[in-house]
Formats: structure tokens, sequence, C-alpha cells
């Protein structure tokens, strides 16, 4: 089973025009599951950490990609994933600075074809009725609410499991390095790995670059000759889809020659690729 656990904040507009922030989250980020996994109770559990009770209603959507790697809600059918999963509770409240958790499980009622089957579970604020504001001086007041969604993907595998896509195309300029990735595998894939842009003169060759291990301090140390490093995207390609990445870089480059290393993983492979660009007189 593979989870991702990671702590989502949504920030939220609150009343009487003013901006202010409020922290509601979940965790894990998505659940991918074998078809016996799916079968047995997964849960997720939703932080309040605002003032304020929280009240939550959850359905559950099939989906998938559009052309621009936006989510795409799918009507439902007879056989879609999402009629057989059953969730527990649908309605609730979480009270200030508490948490809920909301189980699952999935029970296909027919046999599932190889591959992988999606569905998702859409978490909505409930927002209640409230007195209108107290008119002032200057006139009445606007209030101005807000309210949160969050949505979790789940992925079931049904049969072997293959993860492989290949990268297709790779370009880069002074602030942004761009690619695209093609998946041939049975199941979602995804990019887990660094971005380093070098300096020409200063690329040590790629069997001589290694990981970084600092990316996660506000200002990571970076080798001489290296001018940026990041994260790679973790959004997944779907099986038989195609999927583009735009990263910023952090910086500028100046007017030179560059090279830009990606190390990793994509899928079930390692990543360890290179590419060569200029970047023009801005």
């Amino acid at each position: 089973m593979k989870t991702r656990i990671c702590l989502l904040f949504g920030l939220l507009l609150l009343l009487t025009g003013s901006l202010a922030t409020a922290q509601v989250g979940f965790s894990p980020q998505y659940f991918d599951l074998s078809l016996a996994e799916a079968e047995g109770t997964h849960a997720y559990r939703l932080f309040n950490l605002t003032q304020d009770a929280k009240q939550v209603k959850v359905s559950v959507v099939s989906w998938d990609f559009d052309d621009h790697g936006e989510i795409r809600i799918l009507p439902s059918t007879d056989t879609s994933l999402d009629q057989w999963v059953v969730v527990n509770p649908v309605e609730f409240t979480i009270p200030p600075g508490e948490s809920q958790a909301v189980r699952f499980s999935i029970r296909p009622a027919v046999a599932l074809a190889n591959g992988e089957h999606r569905t998702m579970l859409v978490f909505d604020e409930v927002l209640q009725p409230q007195e209108a504001p107290a008119a002032s001086a200057a006139g009445a007041q606007t209030a101005l609410r807000a309210r949160f969604q969050f949505r979790s993907a789940i992925y079931l595998q049904a049969g072997p499991v293959s993860r492989r896509a290949e990268i297709t195309s790779t370009t880069a300029d002074a602030t942004t390095l761009r690619m695209q990735a093609t998946a041939s595998g049975s199941a979602n894939t995804r990019l887990d790995g660094q971005f380093m842009i070098w300096k020409a003169t200063a690329f040590p060759g790629l069997d001589h670059v290694a990981l970084l291990g600092n990316l996660a301090a506000e200002k990571p140390e970076l080798p001489a000759g290296m001018l940026a490093a990041g994260r790679l995207p973790g959004q997944p390609i779907l099986p038989g889809s195609s999927r583009k990445y735009e990263i910023a870089l952090g910086t500028t480059l100046a007017k030179g020659r560059y090279v830009a290393v990606l190390l990793g993983h994509l899928g079930d492979d390692a990543l360890s690729r290179q590419f060569a660009f200029d970047v023009s007189g801005h």
C-alpha cells in the first residue's frame, strides 16, 4: 500500500471583507491500494485548527485528468469504482482544535478488469446560516464568506502493477524548466527526485552528481557551480496518458550556457538525465 502522508492546509476568507487565514487540513494526501488492501478499512483524518466548529459533508466521485492536467469529475456508471466505496461518517462536525477520522473501504460487486481503477473522496465544508452583520456609520457591511473543499484520490490496482513512463521532451529558459512525460505502465506514475541547474563550465559530469540532502532548508547550500536546485513535481501521470510539467527555478539565470540534471525515480525506473540549454540576453 502506498499513501502520501501530508497535512494540507486550506486558506479561508472569513467575514466582513477583511482577510484572515484559518487552517484546516487532512492526511494522507492520497491512497494507492491493491484490490486486497482496498477491501480492508482505511482512514483519513481531518484537522480543524481554527476557533470555529466545521461541518463537513463527504461525497464520492469518479474522475480523471483533462488535457491540461486538471482534475475532471466524470459521471458515475454502473461499473465505476465510486459505486462500491463505503464511507463512514459522511456528515460530521469537527469542534475547534480537534480532528475527525473518516473511514472507507472498497468492496466491488463485480470482478474488476486488470489495471488501475480510480475514485475520489471530496470533503466539502457546509456553511451554516449567519446573522446579517450590523450596519456601520459608513453603511451596511458586506459579509465575505468562503468554504474549503479537499479532494483526495484513491487508486485501486487490480492485477500486476507496472509504473513506467518516458520523458519525451525537456527544455529550459532563464526561469523555468519544462518537461513532458508519457506513461506506458498499468498504474499511475510519479516523478520523485530533484532537478539541478549547473553552469556548463562547472558541470562535473552526470556520474559525479548526487541527490542533495539539504533541500528542505530555506536557503540550501549548493555546490560550487550549481545555481539552482529543487524537488521534482509529484503530480501523477495516468496510464496511457501524457503530462506536461513546468518547474520554477527560483532564480533568474544570466546569459550563458547551462546543464540541467534530473535525478531520482520515474515510477519503477531510476531517473538520471541531463541536457544542455542556452539563455540569451534579457
